[in-house]
């Protein structure tokens, strides 16, 4: 069940509204106040946000007046035809209230990463994963407790003080998202962001059990959050269901051109939406400029560069079809002060000007043997006809759709259906290639699978795979899952090897291949963590000095007083510590024999991952060697909290999706979580299998 989806609902047909929803959570986060998951509430700010969605919503409502009148005999029909513009005008998340973890920048409130250095920061900008939800109409009710800069892993780290276990106040959260873990497994909030360094979701999500999902590095943003260790942050989610945390997962996805690191959206390619069934590929269906040959306009660009921006203003209605080719070449003659017939001799020229995609047309020329192939492409008239000769669209195309010839254009969900429906099939049996992100999130609404083209040999890559997936399916997924040997020993708690047990006792029961693998590198692993991360720790951490912002000492004196005051009491022990180690490691006498001999052990483990996911789907193990543990049993042992993380760092060194799911509860009641580890770039699949465990 989708607690997203259920509220989602009833506010687009107004059983509720986004204010009510708001002041819910709110009275339960007052409710549950004593469990200190959150720093801060922002009250005000929701109930804004909440207000704004309500009136956009009543505008929608107000142009469909036969509602209200009852005076419509397509009743049905118009309902549903509102409920759709509120989905895409206002967002998927409409009215859904969310908690933020405070290492997220965001303009609301202050942004203090649980730190005494930045207390009354205020941020000047908002993260990007943060946009994405919000653009999508979820609303923040508040900020929550984390270990100071995500340093901890049981969020005592935290200048504002612990938070207390959802399950039982005297215990640990877990950490370093310990606030955002407790908010969702007290049901304040059907889900809230989270960071993972090493393991800063997967743990607290075991501990509160909530699932808890971090995905391959560079799935999502960084751009706007508090850096820990960059090469092994991860943005990720906890929710109340994995139904919920794949809602929210593919709306933070995607590239960021503020983040070198991300990849072009992936997350659902191959995966139908939810509700729409797969019933494989039968067709793969290409748009044209950008993927099959370079931009149409490069050729004029090229022609003419001093008028690039107006030219491409004045595109839209040529490839909407509103004007002829003769047509839009005045135009452009216009706009470059040359004559119309040499504009048109251009055009009826352009095909020498264009480079074509060979590489692709050769794969092409492979699967049109077992696929139907087809394009649909906003583009404007006679311009198909210019780029390829009779012969060639017979050769590699089994239907083409071009937006001037049927008035539509991408985005517009009905032009998808009409590609689909042109080579006999349905949405759901199409792949779609194209290159931005807007024409894929269209294709996906509509059941088509996608590949986002950036670069040739990615693109047939990810294509072979998704047919290969289609191929390899069962009408129900059958995986080959590999027990992590090094984790299943005497040093974990009882309590947690039963409920792994059962889990893979379940899986097997399901129909699902369970074998042991080693991993000889996953004992080493945590060494390497703590000889990366703190290197990288102490590298970000430089920047605070008080200076520009964060905490400042009036009574320091001296350049050196004022360096060390601002940063001996803006950061808690735990970060100290962090920086020092980093900085040992770092130096010029040990560089070699720590820093660099951890980096090429963690390609030993990378490669040790590689092996074992030519044999298996996914990989499975404890998330923590423990449940929960008691309120400062382990604060003045820093080793023993380190060894906390155990069996969730080897996953962030090889920057691989791994996800917590609720396994049960020890016969204290204490909540286990499992941990399942896919290949980099398998996050959907890992989705299905955390499905299965749900079950």
């Amino acid at each position: 069940m989708s607690e997203i989806i259920d509220i989602t609902e009833r506010v687009r047909s107004g059983k509720t509204t986004a204010v009510a929803e708001v002041k819910a959570a709110l009275a339960r986060a007052k409710q549950h106040e004593d469990h200190h998951a959150f720093i801060s509430m922002l009250e005000k700010q929701a109930l804004k946000k909440a207000a704004q969605i309500d009136k956009k919503i009543a505008e929608i409502l107000s142009r469909h007046p036969e509602l209200v009148s009852g005076s419509s005999k397509d009743k049905n029909q118009i309902l549903k035809q509102v409920q759709d513009d509120i989905t895409n005008e206002v967002g998927r998340l409409a009215g859904v209230p969310y908690a933020l973890k405070d290492n997220f920048l965001s303009t609301d409130g202050h942004t203090t990463a649980a730190a005494k250095m930045l207390e009354n920061f205020s941020s000047p900008l908002t993260a990007t994963c943060v946009k994405k939800i919000e653009a999508e109409g979820a609303i923040c009710i508040g900020r929550t407790n984390l270990d100071a800069y995500a340093h901890g892993s049981s969020t005592e780290n935290s200048y504002f003080g612990p938070t207390k276990n959802a399950f039982d106040k005297t215990r640990v959260a877990g950490g370093s998202s310990g606030g955002s873990a407790v908010a969702v497994g007290l049901g304040i909030v059907p889900f809230a962001l989270g960071s993972d360094t090493g393991g800063s979701i997967r743990q607290p999500a075991s501990f509160n059990n909530v699932v808890g999902i971090k995905p391959t590095y560079g799935m999502v943003s960084r751009f706007g959050v508090v850096a820990m260790a960059s090469s092994t942050d991860s943005m990720g989610v906890l929710a109340d269901s994995v139904a919920d945390a794949e809602i929210v997962m593919d709306i933070m996805a995607g590239q960021d051109e503020r983040d070198g690191t991300t990849w072009p959206d992936y997350f659902l390619q191959g995966k139908p939406l939810q509700g729409q069934a797969d019933t494989g590929v039968k067709a793969i269906i290409f748009d044209i400029g950008d993927v099959l040959i370079s931009d149409y306009l490069c050729a004029l660009y090229n022609k003419y560069p001093k008028y690039h921006d107006k030219i491409q203003a004045s595109y839209k209605p040529f490839h909407r079809g509103d004007l002829t080719l003769s047509q839009y070449s005045k135009v452009v003659a216009n706009i470059v002060n040359d004559t119309q017939n040499n504009v048109v001799k251009l055009f009826q020229e352009i095909r020498p000007l264009l480079k074509r995609d060979e590489e692709l047309f050769a794969a092409i020329e492979q699967w049109k043997k077992s696929y139907l192939i087809g394009v649909l492409s906003n583009i404007g008239d006679g311009v198909f006809e210019n780029i390829f000769t009779p012969a060639e669209i017979k050769k590699y195309f089994d239907n083409v759709v071009l937006s001037y010839q049927e008035k539509l254009a991408k985005p517009d969900a009905e032009i998808y259906k009409l590609a689909a429906k042109r080579l006999g099939v349905k949405p759901n049996e199409c792949v779609f290639v194209d290159n931005l992100q807007r024409n894929m999130i269209a294709a996906k609404d509509v059941g088509m699978q996608g590949v986002l083209f950036s670069d040739t040999k990615d693109a047939i890559a990810d294509i072979n795979q998704i047919l290969k997936q289609v191929q390899d399916d069962e009408p129900s997924k059958k995986f080959k899952i590999g027990v992590i040997k090094e984790c299943i020993n005497d040093k974990v708690d009882d309590g947690v090897a039963k409920q792994v047990q059962q889990v893979i006792q379940k899986l097997k029961k399901q129909g699902h291949t369970v074998e042991e693998v080693s991993l000889p590198m996953y004992k080493y692993a945590l060494a390497i963590y703590y000889i990366v991360v703190p290197a990288e720790v102490c590298s970000n951490l430089g920047r605070y000095d008080g200076i520009r912002y964060g905490y400042f000492d009036d009574s320091a004196k001296t350049l050196d007083q004022v360096y060390g005051t601002n940063r001996n009491i803006g950061f808690m022990p735990e970060n100290k510590r962090r920086i020092m180690i980093g900085n040992y490691v770092l130096s010029s006498g040990f560089f070699d024999a720590y820093y660099l001999k951890a980096q090429k052990a963690r390609t030993l483990l990378i490669q040790d991952f590689n092996k074992a996911f030519a044999k298996f789907d996914a990989l499975i193990s404890p998330v923590s060697p423990t449940p929960a543990f008691k309120l400062g049993s382990k604060t003045n042992d820093p080793v023993q909290m380190y060894l906390e993380d155990i069996m969730s760092v080897p996953a962030s060194l090889a920057g691989l999706p791994a996800y917590s799911i609720p396994a049960g509860k020890t016969s204290a009641g204490l909540p286990v979580g499992v941990q399942i580890i896919g290949q980099k770039k398998a996050d959907s699949l890992l989705f299905e299998l955390a499905k299965e465990i749900e079950k």
